[in-house]
């Protein structure tokens, strides 16, 4: 198995970077649910009900996603322990 080597110091700005990025996801993930909601009293009938139930869901678990990604701490000290044990 080959070497792997972490540098934490690395990861300390990419924690920055990365609180930055996924705050402004879940910035935009609520305005374009928000821009969608107002969709509806323009958008209606069989196809628009389709497509509002089918972007709720997805719309749900990216934000999801991104939610878990809060604590990014502890992700990236997820990485660190993964990658020290290779």
């Amino acid at each position: 198995m080959a070497d792997v080597y972490v540098k934490t110091e690395a990861l300390s700005a990419w924690k920055s970077d990365m609180e930055k990025i996924n705050k402004s996801c879940l910035e935009n993930i609520e305005n374009i649910m928000s821009s969608m909601g107002e969709l509806n009293s323009s958008f209606q009938g069989d196809y628009a009900e389709k497509f509002e139930t089918t972007f709720d869901s997805f719309s749900k678990k990216v934000k999801s996603s991104h939610e878990d990604l809060v604590d990014i701490e502890n992700f990236l000290n997820k990485i660190v322990e993964v990658m020290s044990n290779q």
